[in-house]
């Protein structure tokens, strides 16, 4: 048996879901990257890129 990746849910789940995390419940609100977070995400997504096959 196949493990299930994804998950479908309704429109009003997910309109639930986004107002859950809106603002103050937020994990990030008020809060700035840092600029050595801000360099080692640029790095990853650099790296991510220069692997993907070309097609």
């Amino acid at each position: 048996m196949a493990k299930r990746t994804t998950r479908r849910v309704s429109q009003e789940t997910r309109q639930k879901m986004s107002a859950a995390h809106r603002g103050s419940k937020n994990g990030m609100y008020k809060r700035k990257h840092t600029a050595t977070t801000k360099r080692r995400i640029s790095e990853a997504l650099i790296r991510y890129w220069q692997h993907l096959p070309k097609v």
